[in-house]
């Protein structure tokens, strides 16, 4: 495979100048499985369930950078899930798998689980839990 971008100079010398958002891109797709056009089908209400002040828009804004539609981010009944869970009801677990595939990716580990309590807008529900640990 060919990293995307065009041909350039710097100085007199002739080079490939990699467009390095497409490229990042094209590794997700290639190397971790990450399709973009799919995700974008795929609804996700991300809830903080750790209390740790902005780890949902955090996570939100990773899945966001992976195409998801994320339609909700907010705090979940209580702060204090153990671990950090991406919960789909029965027949979604095509839509979860490629979920956690994205989540994990971003080094945040995650348990998949079936359930039908999820947000009406949305097709997965991912609950941050104290093993949760926010990047400096």
């Amino acid at each position: 495979a060919i990293l995307p971008g065009e041909p350039g100079y710097i100085g007199d010398i002739s080079y490939w100048l990699v467009d390095s958002e497409k490229a990042a891109r094209m590794v997700d797709e290639i190397v971790r499985g990450i399709d973009r056009a799919r995700n974008a089908e795929v609804k996700v209400a991300v809830q903080n369930g750790s209390g740790l002040p902005g780890a949902a828009d955090y996570i939100a804004s990773i899945l966001r950078s992976y195409g998801f539609n994320v339609v909700s981010v907010g705090n979940a009944d209580k702060f204090d899930y153990e671990h950090t869970m991406v919960l789909a009801p029965k027949g979604k677990q095509d839509i979860q798998s490629e979920l956690l595939k994205s989540i994990r990716a971003a080094a945040v580990e995650s348990k998949a689980y079936t359930s039908e309590e999820i947000p009406e807008e949305s097709d997965v529900l991912v609950i941050i839990g104290k093993d949760f640990k926010m990047p400096r």
